[in-house]
């Protein structure tokens, strides 16, 4: 498969928004995640692209793309995406792949019981208080309707212009799935899932 650098400078720029370690483009969505496959943040991207499945560490994304020189002919094979002017990085590795479905299908699965909503958590001022803390400060307790989320500064990719909205979902055995939904300018929206154990 044919790419072009600006889709993929596209991508490049609505992945950054997720702030992950490892994404996952999958037809008009982009999805993200840390390094050990625990949270699940997604976008939804409006421009169409391509590219029907690409996984890949973030950071190897970014520096392929900065070696990119213009008029390469940059091509997307199974596990290796390259362009003639031999750059090339992994990608696609299947246990990702797989772990990124199994996640989305568990999302799918918990999201018809709702046990708690907030329009904006950024009406409470303990959650603002935790934004505006540094990484230093660690983990913080926000309780939200008897449901204790640990949170620190890092973790949402808020801004200030930006709402929270937040749902609760009973999930597995003894743990609950927190989707936290920020909303940015321009109608983009980061949807963000975190189990967490009842405490």
């Amino acid at each position: 498969m044919i790419i072009n650098k600006e889709e993929l400078l596209y991508l490049q720029d609505s992945a950054k928004i997720l702030k992950a370690n490892y994404i996952m483009v999958d037809n008009n969505c982009i999805y993200g995640s840390d390094d050990g496959l625990i949270f699940l943040r997604r976008i939804i991207i409006e421009n169409t692209t391509n590219i029907s499945l690409l996984c890949i560490s973030y950071k190897d994304f970014v520096a392929f793309i900065k070696e990119i020189d213009i008029g390469d002919t940059i091509t997307l094979d199974d596990n290796v995406l390259y362009s003639n002017s031999n750059n090339y990085v992994y990608c696609n590795n299947i246990d990702k792949i797989y772990r990124f479905r199994e996640m989305m299908n568990s999302v799918n699965e918990s999201i018809f019981n709702c046990i708690c909503h907030e329009d904006n958590l950024k009406e409470i001022d303990r959650f603002n208080d935790i934004l505006a803390q540094k990484s230093a400060d660690g983990m913080t307790i926000l309780n939200i309707a008897n449901n204790l989320l640990s949170i620190y500064s890092n973790m949402l990719p808020v801004v200030k212009s930006d709402t929270v909205e937040l749902n609760v979902y009973n999930y597995r055995v003894g743990t609950i799935l927190v989707h936290f939904i920020i909303h940015k300018k321009k109608n983009i929206n980061v949807d963000i899932y975190i189990p967490y154990k009842i405490l």
